[in-house]
């Protein structure tokens, strides 16, 4: 019989570390670490590079871009990267089962980019930024017999 293998992520807009653990307990094992320096920066940083305004006939400014967010359309953008490497990690047969920790606006995003099959396996959510935290504190939060989730 073949083991069971859980994917963990543990995310926020700034960055990312995917783990892997057979048998749902014991050590987790470092899969990849992804950072995302833009997802860290000010909206100020972010809008440095935007179009300018420009004055219109009547004498107003309108600006030249989007109304977009930049904070917003850069973090939905890495939920994306991130979903699409986990579909290629669940295509290949490399985990059976999925667990997520994030804080809640980014973990509501990767659902939202989510593929249909990584929905299928996905268990166990926290809504709480995990990233920054050691293996065990995060396969702690997971641990079904302690309720913490």
């Amino acid at each position: 019989m073949q083991k069971r293998i859980s994917y963990i992520l543990a995310a926020d807009s700034g960055g990312a570390k995917l783990y892997s653990a057979q048998g749902g307990k014991g050590e987790l094992a470092l899969v990849q670490q992804i950072d995302n320096p833009a997802g860290r920066k000010m909206r100020s940083e972010l809008d440095a590079d935007r179009p300018g305004q420009q004055r219109n006939d009547g004498g107003g400014m309108h600006g030249l871009g989007g109304d977009r967010d930049s904070q917003q359309h850069e973090s939905e953008r890495f939920a994306r990267l991130l979903c699409r490497l986990l579909h290629e990690e669940y295509l290949a047969g490399k985990f059976s089962d999925l667990m997520i920790a994030a804080p809640p606006h980014f973990l509501g995003e990767l659902r939202q980019h989510m593929s249909a099959d990584c929905y299928k396996v996905l268990g166990r959510s926290v809504n709480k930024d995990l990233l920054r935290s050691d293996a065990q504190d995060i396969l702690q939060h997971f641990d079904q017999d302690r309720g913490a989730c």
